[in-house]
């Protein structure tokens, strides 16, 4: 485990094993409580608790009745569906065997936004230890994160399969079979969420740098795959797909919208840039940007699409996880000192962000909560 080389004596070492338990238990006391809670209020709330709860489900709902995802524009209903397929089908599918689609698509968000914490967490631990399990914590306490984890939106399906691919392809022993199935899994990111190029930018950028072979595969099958899915949705949907998928998300662009809404990011999550900052100097001193740094840059250059009139601070969601990614695997560990002046500054850091973060979270859950009081009502009538 990394920073386990630092000698430390008997009590430090005593000392830094209390102060790191106590803060992950508190940390995953609080998520622990936010994710019950949540799947509490997914199952038993049969009500929207977002303006974009009502078309996602009524989406599904479509699908679930034999009738087109994708409707002509000149017959009813008159709709625009501007996502690709997957999770509607998958929201869809769990419909038709019964299931309530507010509580199908909320758990199905919930659960991908979970696998990709699970993932993060599991894969950073084997290399940085107790950091990737804060990291992990910190993820589901995030003050971006938790608010859009009932949100019912492709985002986190599509993210879940971007982390997915970028830890299969970015394995230590890099072998034919994982930059394929990497390939698969991009073109299932994308077909979640058809902006979700971040993963397949990144891994075919750092293959061309380490495997020109493997590049050459990987963008194959991913071109390839998306190319030939693509054709056939437009063809089974007489020739709407692109105009859904593609026309009908060219809204005007703003650039002091991007200001103003990476403002507002920034602002609301500064663990988010606290670890920014090390994971981008830890790069800098090694002269050397790995493929989860890749998917990190790459997936805040992504992010600016958030100038697009409409859209909102879910964009952000992908650098998150991916920053996160990136610190869970190469967090310079070697860089908490043992020294008595520096523990004291974690430990206060560490207990200054829990509390921060438990509160946060905990508020943005009432608001669940209030928005269920204020939701009953109405749809009762």
């Amino acid at each position: 485990m990394l920073g386990s080389h630092v000698s430390q004596s008997p009590g430090s070492e005593g000392f830094n094993r209390i102060v790191i338990v106590s803060v992950v238990a508190a940390m995953l006391a609080v998520a622990v409580w936010l994710v019950l809670d949540a799947v509490i209020l997914a199952c038993t709330t049969v009500a929207q608790l977002n303006y974009l709860d009502g078309y996602a489900v009524d989406d599904m709902l479509r699908l679930a009745r034999g009738n087109a995802l994708y409707p002509s524009l000149s017959d009813p209903p008159h709709v625009v569906l501007v996502y690709t397929p997957i999770f509607f089908a998958l929201g869809a599918a769990a419909v038709s065997l019964g299931a309530d689609p507010f509580a199908a698509g909320r758990l199905l968000v919930l659960m991908s936004m979970l696998g990709s914490v699970a993932m993060v967490t599991i894969a950073g631990y084997r290399r940085t230890g107790w950091v990737a399990i804060v990291i992990g914590l910190g993820l589901i306490l995030s003050p971006i994160q938790w608010p859009w984890s009932l949100v019912i939106r492709p985002d986190t399906l599509a993210i879940l399969c971007s982390v997915a691919a970028v830890l299969v392809a970015f394995r230590e022993r890099i072998e034919g079979g994982s930059v394929v199935l990497a390939a698969v899994l991009c073109v299932a990111a994308v077909f979640s969420k058809q902006s979700a190029l971040a993963a397949p930018a990144a891994i075919a950028l750092q293959l061309m740098i380490r495997d020109r072979r493997g590049a050459f595969v990987f963008i194959g099958v991913y071109v390839s795959m998306t190319a030939a899915i693509a054709v056939a949705l437009h063809g089974v949907t007489n020739g709407v797909f692109f105009f859904h998928t593609i026309t009908a998300n060219a809204n005007p662009f703003s650039g002091e919208r991007i200001v103003s809404m990476v403002g507002r990011f920034l602002i609301g999550n500064p663990l988010f840039v606290a670890v920014l900052v090390v994971m981008v100097t830890s790069a800098l001193q090694r002269q050397k940007l790995s493929g989860p740094g890749s998917y990190a840059l790459i997936s805040m250059i992504t992010a600016l699409g958030v100038g697009k009139i409409g859209s909102s601070l879910n964009y952000f969601l992908e650098p998150t996880l991916a920053v996160a990614l990136w610190a869970a695997l190469e967090f310079p560990v070697r860089w908490i000192s043992p020294s008595s002046r520096v523990r004291a500054a974690v430990v206060s850091a560490a207990v200054a962000v829990t509390g921060i973060v438990a509160i946060v979270s905990g508020l943005h859950q009432l608001r669940g909560h209030a928005a269920v009081r204020a939701a009953f009502p109405l749809h009762s009538e």
